[in-house]
């Protein structure tokens, strides 16, 4: 099943999404992103609220 999260659910700057297969590879992809366009780490805290914000891709 498709797993998605949009970074203005987590950052509310961006209009970037990712979508994936699973859950680990959409973190993983959104880690990629925010680290790139947003000069920022995946913190613990951070992680855990994109964990919270994905949802399945319709």
């Amino acid at each position: 099943m498709n797993k998605l999260i949009s970074c203005w659910n987590v950052t509310e700057k961006c209009y970037f999404v990712v979508r994936d297969e699973s859950e680990e590879e959409v973190l993983k992809k959104f880690a990629e992103h925010v680290e790139s366009a947003h000069r920022m780490k995946l913190t613990e805290d951070l992680r855990e609220k994109a964990k919270a914000m994905i949802r399945k891709a319709a």
